[in-house]
């Protein structure tokens, strides 16, 4: 049997779809703010974000460690937002 129509064969988390999102204007959304407070509650000590996840295709990183590549998306989604919620927002 095969897929219904419309499907996506991947995998898409929080930061992957807030990254669209934001490509698409929807960054200043009120709703969007709410899911930043949820990336942001990701944020380490040195203001970075982990690996959540591993791509068997391309292991690059390690699960639960800082990731260069998460935190680089978290801070693209973060600077196009630019909202008065996250003016301002430095590294913890």
């Amino acid at each position: 049997m095969g897929r219904a129509a419309g499907t996506v064969n991947c995998a898409w988390d929080l930061l992957s779809t807030l990254l669209v999102l934001a490509a698409h204007g929807y960054a200043r959304d009120p709703r969007f703010a709410r899911l930043l407070e949820l990336v942001l509650a990701r944020q380490d000590e040195q203001g970075r974000w982990s690996c959540g996840s591993v791509s068997l295709n391309w292991p690059l990183e390690k699960r639960n460690r800082p990731s260069k590549w998460v935190t680089l998306d978290a801070l693209r989604v973060l600077k196009r937002a630019d909202s008065p919620r996250t003016a301002g927002i430095t590294p913890r």
